[in-house]
């Protein structure tokens, strides 16, 4: 499985603890000196963020930035794994 799969799952983390902690996507961009743009390729899985830039957004967040790439990891392991029908 190619890394396109792993930055929309890390993109869509991103976003779900931005909307669970009801932040604006505005306010996040401000908060990390982005542009929205920037943030809404990043949660869509289109841009791939550098690591400062998502430890930026892990900080701005408050997410533990190793627990959110383990967590990401694992999903996409799920997601490669293949299918065990009986």
């Amino acid at each position: 499985m190619d890394d396109t799969i792993y930055y929309k799952l890390l993109g869509q983390q991103i976003r779900r603890a931005r909307q669970e902690r009801k932040i604006t996507i505005e306010a996040l961009a401000e908060k990390v000196g982005m542009s929205t743009n920037h943030i809404g390729d990043i949660e869509r899985g289109n841009k791939r963020p550098l690591t400062h830039t998502y430890n930026k957004l892990c900080e701005a967040l408050n997410l533990d930035a190793q627990k959110v790439f383990n967590q990401v990891k694992l999903e996409r392991q799920k997601l490669s794994s293949p299918n065990k029908e009986k």
